[in-house]
């Protein structure tokens, strides 16, 4: 019992120290200096107004399939609280769905707090699109279902064709 309690201490010491290395790295991400919160349009506590021209949808939507690039931009929507906006996320699983595998999409979309008929609509025609009826049933009862998200007049048709 003891070996493992030392191995889980050294673990846990390792991973301290990376933390803390990487923290103390400085940011080469052009995308972070260029939106980072001393420019305009953050704010720490999330209260920024978030509409289509904002600087980081445009880029969402003018990012190409480079993950490296969308990573960045989902911290960035992470870190100051704007992911959790409803256009911010659907914008971000959209983009999502154009990309061959659903898993990514759905465990994202499980971490919004208040999800909307927009969203599961989209993974719900992607699922069609795929033709994978048994993973769109089960999106529909395990997250829509379960998160109490109201369908809209767009749902309907999805699951006739499901």
């Amino acid at each position: 019992m003891a070996v493992n309690t030392k191995r889980l201490t050294s673990l846990y010491l390792e991973k301290i120290l990376k933390t803390q290395k990487n923290l103390s790295k400085p940011s080469p991400s052009r995308i972070w200096k260029e939106f980072g919160p001393e420019s305009q349009g953050f704010d720490y506590d999330g209260s920024s107004t978030l509409n289509l021209s904002h600087p980081i949808l445009r880029i969402l939507e003018s990012c190409n399939g480079t993950i490296g690039v969308f990573n960045q931009i989902l911290s960035l929507l992470l870190v100051f609280g704007l992911f959790q906006q409803s256009l911010a996320a659907g914008r971000v699983i959209r983009k999502l769905c154009s990309s061959p595998s659903l898993v990514h999409v759905v465990s994202i979309f499980s971490h919004l707090d208040d999800p909307d008929a927009f969203i599961c609509n989209t993974i719900l025609r992607t699922y069609v699109n795929l033709n994978d009826t048994d993973s769109a049933i089960d999106f529909y009862y395990r997250h829509m279902i379960r998160k109490c998200v109201l369908p809209n007049h767009y749902t309907f048709p999805l699951l006739a064709k499901i």
